[in-house]
C-alpha cells in the first residue's frame, strides 16, 4: 500500500525537536560578581597599619614637662580657692558675731536706761528708798527677762551637787541636808543652751556631822595604812 502525502510529513515518534534559540543579550552574571569581588588577603594587608614607633626621649621629656606645667596649674588653682574659702569663712562668722552682738546690745539698752532713771532719782533729796527698792527689783526682773530670750539659762543649785555645773567653795555637816546635796548658793551661775558659761559657786554638805567625822576617821586610819606599808 502506498503511504500518503500525510503520513510522510508526520514527524518520527523518535525524532528530537529542534533546541530553542539561546538569548545573545543574557550575560553570564557569575562572572561580573567573581571580578567584583577583592581578594581577601589583599584587603587584610591594606587594612593592617604599620606599627608605630615608641615615643623619643625629647618627646617624652616634653609630655612630662606638660604633665607637671598642668598639675602645677591645678595646683596653684585648688590653692587660691583655698584661700579665698576661707576668707569668705571669715567674713561669714565675723558678720555673724556682731549681727547677735547688735542683738544682745539694744535689748539691753532699754534697761541701761532704766537704770540711769533710777540713779536720777536716788540723787533726789525727797528720794523714798522702799520706792527706788522696788524700782531696783522691777529692772533686775526686765533684764532676767532680756537674758533669758537671749538664750541664757540660770544653773538651779536646789539638787545635788555636779561637778560639771556645780563649783564647791566650801562644805558643811548638816542633819538636814543629805551629804553631796547643796546648802545654799554662794554665787549664780549660767549656761547658754549646753555651754557652761559659770559655774555656780555652792556649799556642799557633807551629811550628818557624827557621820561626817567617822568617815573623816576612817580616811585617817586608811591613810595612816598606807603609810606603814
Amino acid at each position: 500500500m502506498s503511504k500518503t502525502k500525510e503520513e510522510v510529513l508526520e514527524t518520527p515518534p523518535g525524532a528530537a525537536e529542534p533546541a530553542a534559540d539561546k538569548d545573545p543579550k543574557a550575560a553570564p552574571e557569575t562572572d561580573i560578581e567573581a571580578a567584583a569581588v577583592p581578594d581577601a588577603a589583599d584587603a587584610t594587608e591594606d587594612a593592617e597599619e604599620e606599627p608605630q614607633l615608641p615615643p623619643t626621649p625629647e618627646e617624652q621629656i616634653a609630655q612630662l614637662t606638660d604633665a607637671v606645667a598642668e598639675a602645677k596649674d591645678k595646683h596653684l588653682r585648688l590653692r587660691a580657692e583655698l584661700d579665698n574659702f576661707r576668707k569668705r569663712s571669715q567674713r561669714d562668722i565675723s558678720s555673724a558675731r556682731i549681727i547677735g552682738k547688735t542683738a544682745a546690745i539694744e535689748s539691753i539698752l532699754p534697761i541701761v536706761d532704766h537704770f540711769g532713771m533710777a540713779m536720777m532719782a536716788a540723787d533726789q533729796e525727797n528720794a523714798d528708798i522702799a520706792t527706788l527698792k522696788q524700782g531696783m527689783q522691777m529692772i533686775h526682773a526686765e533684764l532676767e527677762r532680756c537674758l533669758k530670750a537671749l538664750g541664757l539659762e540660770k544653773i538651779p543649785t536646789d539638787g545635788k551637787f555636779d561637778p560639771k555645773q556645780h563649783e564647791a567653795v566650801s562644805t558643811e555637816p548638816s542633819d538636814d541636808v543629805p551629804a553631796e546635796q547643796i546648802i545654799r548658793e554662794w554665787n549664780a551661775g549660767y549656761r547658754l543652751g549646753e555651754v557652761v558659761l559659770r559655774a555656780a559657786m555652792v556649799v556642799v554638805s557633807t551629811g550628818p556631822e557624827v557621820a561626817a567625822e567617822a568617815a573623816a576617821d576612817e580616811a585617817d586610819v586608811a591613810e595612816a595604812a598606807d603609810d606603814e606599808a
